[in-house]
């Protein structure tokens, strides 16, 4: 049993190891060391996107959270 994990291991490695080695058509690597690594700028965008997003919920609650208490108040 622990050669048949070994042997699947090394099956698995190799095939991983093979996208970096192998080509497609067009001459390029299946895959690269810069598929590994994310785009900083894109990290970026979305942590803006995601703060926007958070701040119109923010606002929305507070609005209505304000309006309620100026109802309760006035009555």
């Amino acid at each position: 049993m622990k050669l048949f994990v070994y042997l699947i291991s090394f099956i698995l490695i190799l095939a991983l190891t093979g996208l970096f080695v192998l080509k497609k058509p067009n001459g390029q690597a299946w895959f690269t060391v810069d598929d590994l690594l994310p785009n900083a700028s894109v990290i970026d965008e979305e942590i803006k996107s995601i703060a926007g997003k958070l701040l119109v919920v923010y606002e929305n609650f507070t609005t209505e959270e304000n309006s309620q208490v100026e109802q309760g108040g006035g009555g």
